[in-house]
């Protein structure tokens, strides 16, 4: 059968109420096309939606509203035909005059559906044009005029989060966040009872457009809305405090494109979570793990150096703002503002800590607390044993102005080594390095610059001959004796090895280096 006539669709027309009026151009109703269609008789291979802008209809997710026929009063009386934006999901104001739209009739409160007989009457005689619109929310508005730009293959320029995205995913979007913007903060399934119907999409909706319209504010105050329906045991637990949709984002809308959803989230978390975020987690990404507001308190402890009695002292005093929270089994986790911890740490003991002064030399803080007390008889350990140094803020500088009035050596022979390269291959003893760096600082050792692409001290850069003359005059040994690594060299093992046969006895040992700074071996 071939349809008599088949006036043309435009552009911003929708695929149902191009349909209803193209049946009514034929004299026949909506039913009978459709019946027509299905059973194969019409040719001409899909002529009711040419543009493809049905969208799926595969059982699954559809953007596009079938059962009832939603419109814009206000707007239908002057065109006469079916706008696009009408029958889109979530689209539920006009993107054009800014009115809710209808779906049902004030005459006989029927809802109106795509099997009444004319366009622009419900079945009950009343003209659909006369029912009476209402203004909706600006940004409900912009957003269904965003969602009907998407469906036409357009940027929606108005709300720069759904950019890039089509008209069902924006809905996805839409549904995510208004589901569970709407409802309290409670879990929510994302399958929707009759979201087709205005009565219970305009919620979701309304959250989900005044979410959007104020990124990523509006995220925020979703994610905080979420965080205070939770249970009090639960907020310290990712998963428990933003329940599904904490899981949604990470699997359900895992695509690249939604990563502006997932990128916003983090960025919460960086700035607003006081629960503990562990390694392990492999949902966030690796920045926010370093970008976190409040960290646990023992990685505050260790940062400050100082004992859970003194963090709580500091937090007591002010000096720290901590979070307190208890575990459903009851145990407490506290938490500190890393900013607080960070302004606080070169001066919690007088003087800088270990970790602060390893970081602003360059060195590794195991080899500078091994040196210190070579380098640095100014630091002082607070407390008992095993407390934290705390090292002279003035010796820091000083360190540091030396390396800055050194030049830059870009190109250097065989005859410099830079100060990182020795403590990395040659065997000396920390209290050797320790002595030559002390020389360094009262000049008896003058270095020759500094290397490119190292940091601190271990860019700098000293003359070979010069440094072996300082060894042999203050570190001489015997002909007849060898150091414990030149033992592990010779006999092929390793000098942990080595210093276990000196322990044992096996191998004869002697103290007698310059200010008895190493052990040597006696040769036989």
């Amino acid at each position: 059968m071939t349809l008599l006539l088949r006036p043309g669709r435009l552009p911003d027309e929708g695929p149902s109420g191009y349909r209803f009026r193209l049946a009514t151009a034929n004299m026949i109703s909506v039913r009978h096309l459709s019946m027509l269609e299905n059973d194969g008789a019409l040719d001409g291979g899909g002529p009711f939606d040419p543009d493809g802008a049905t969208g799926p209809d595969d059982g699954g997710f559809s953007p596009w509203v079938r059962r009832w026929a939603r419109f814009c009063p206000n707007c239908l009386a002057g065109r006469q035909s079916w706008s696009l934006s009408w029958e889109i999901l979530f689209a539920d104001a006009c993107a054009r005059c800014g009115s809710w739209l209808v779906d049902s009739c004030s005459g006989c409160g029927a809802r109106t559906t795509w099997n009444r007989e004319q366009l622009l009457r419900c079945d009950c005689g009343q003209s659909l044009s006369a029912e009476r619109g209402i203004d909706a929310p600006p940004s409900v508005v912009k957003l269904s005029g965003a969602l009907a730009r998407a469906a036409m293959g357009q940027a929606p320029a108005d709300l720069p989060p759904l950019s890039g995205l089509d008209v069902e995913q924006c809905a996805r979007v839409v549904r995510l966040l208004g589901t569970y913007g709407s409802s309290g903060g409670r879990n929510v399934p994302q399958k929707v009872p009759n979201v087709d119907r205005l009565d219970v999409s305009w919620p979701i909706t309304s959250y989900a457009a005044e979410v959007l319209c104020h990124w990523p504010g509006g995220m925020s105050a979703l994610l905080t809305q979420l965080r205070a329906g939770s249970r009090d045991e639960d907020r310290g637990r990712l998963g428990k405090a933003f329940g599904g949709f904490y899981s949604a984002l990470y699997k359900a809308f895992d695509a690249p494109k939604f990563s502006f959803l997932r990128r916003a989230f983090e960025s919460y978390v960086a700035e607003h979570w006081t629960g503990p975020v562990a390694r392990r987690n492999r949902r966030l990404d690796s920045s926010v793990l370093d970008d976190v507001a409040w960290i646990p308190a023992n990685h505050a402890r260790r940062t400050l150096e100082v004992s859970p009695r003194r963090l709580n002292q500091l937090i007591e005093q002010g000096l720290l703002r901590g979070d307190r929270r208890w575990s459903a089994g009851g145990r407490e986790f506290l938490v500190v503002l890393k900013s607080d911890v960070t302004t606080l740490a070169p001066t919690v003991h007088g003087g800088v800590s270990l970790v602060a002064a390893a970081e602003r030399l360059g060195l590794k803080r195991r080899r500078l607390g091994e040196l210190l007390p070579v380098i640095c008889p100014e630091a002082a350990k607070i407390g008992a044993v095993g407390c934290p140094w705390s090292i002279p803020v003035a010796w820091v500088e000083r360190w540091e102005g030396l390396l800055r009035s050194l030049p830059v050596v870009h190109e250097r022979g065989e005859g410099s080594v830079s100060l990182g390269r020795l403590l990395r291959y040659w065997p000396w003893t920390d209290e050797q390095v320790g002595r030559l760096l002390v020389d360094i600082t009262n000049g008896r050792v003058a270095p020759v610059g500094i290397a490119p692409g190292l940091d601190g001290l271990s860019s700098l850069l000293l003359g070979l001959d010069q440094t072996r003359q300082w060894f042999a005059a203050h570190h001489a040994v015997k002909a007849d004796e060898m150091t414990v690594p030149e033992v592990a060299v010779r006999l092929e093992v390793k000098q942990e090895v080595a210093y276990a046969l000196v322990r044992t006895g096996l191998i004869v040992a002697a103290d007698n280096y310059l200010e008895r700074s190493a052990t040597t071996i006696v040769s036989g």
